[in-house]
């Protein structure tokens, strides 16, 4: 007796079902399990870098806080990423603020798409047409040629983060407030800063993680001193020590916390001040 056609077009459904449990595992473990091992080596008690873990140690943690090259570095690296990220949030929010209104607009729109080209070209290529436009204006590298360059990444990321916030923004809570005789600065202040300040402080901590993790721009950037991400690798040039897993992990650590904030704090619910604040 023939397979009614039903029970025949089930059986394929039930085997890509069964597969599929098993290709997410496998995609996860790819994923994961090189962080997971940096990260569980960097507590291991042995200098080499190798399975088993013989011993659960902080020391690489306290060689690592005690080297001056780390606290010279991460100084350096905060005081990049602030001043960037600052630069960034002010110059993406404008331009998703000064497009919101006219994105109906095809040259708007094309506008819009050339904000974002910035993420798309490789960071070799960026970096080094960042280093050869300071070389031909003659500008010296320094902390600020490594701020321009954190800058033209991390504007498009928070412009984009603005923008999306703006597809549902009713203007008309402006309008309203500019009618009961708010200004244009009161206005944006009481209304349209809280409705798109989850945005904003979104982009800023993704802005912030990124510019802390950035090694090509700083690398073509850099004005002798060393971030982060070139003390990395300036140390494994030199030969392998576990304090590589112990800082490597804690970037993991910072840049993973910020992306879990900046996701929330972007998809969360605004409140707007009190109209007689």
């Amino acid at each position: 007796m023939a397979d009614h056609p039903a029970r025949t077009a089930g059986r394929p459904m039930r085997r890509r079902a069964r597969w599929a449990p098993i290709v997410i595992v496998a995609a996860l473990v790819f994923l994961y399990v090189p962080i997971i091992l940096i990260a569980v080596l960097s507590f291991n008690a042995s200098p080499i870098a190798a399975l088993p873990v013989r011993g659960l140690t902080l020391g690489w943690y306290d060689a690592l806080l005690a080297d001056e090259r780390f606290r010279d570095a991460g100084i350096y690296s905060l005081e990049i990423a602030l001043i960037s990220t600052a630069i960034a949030v002010v110059i993406g929010t404008a331009g998703a603020l000064g497009l919101g209104r006219r994105r109906t607009s095809r040259p708007v729109s094309a506008i819009g798409y050339f904000w974002a080209v910035p993420l798309f070209v490789p960071a070799l290529v960026l970096a080094v047409a960042l280093a050869s436009t300071f070389r031909l204006l003659d500008v010296r590298l320094s902390l600020w040629t490594i701020v321009a360059g954190h800058v033209v990444v991390n504007a498009p990321l928070v412009f984009l983060i603005v923008t999306a916030r703006l597809r549902g923004f009713d203007w008309s809570l402006v309008q309203a407030a500019r009618t009961l005789g708010a200004s244009p600065a009161g206005a944006f202040r009481r209304v349209t800063l809280p409705l798109l300040a989850p945005a904003i402080i979104g982009g800023a901590i993704l802005s912030f993680a990124i510019s802390l993790d950035n090694f090509v721009v700083s690398l073509f950037l850099t004005g002798g001193r060393s971030t982060l991400p070139l003390l990395v690798w300036s140390m494994m040039r030199e030969g392998f020590s576990p304090t590589v897993n112990a800082l490597a992990t804690l970037l993991l650590v910072v840049t993973l916390a910020a992306a879990v904030v900046a996701q929330r704090l972007a998809t969360r619910q605004p409140r707007v001040g009190g109209a007689n604040s």
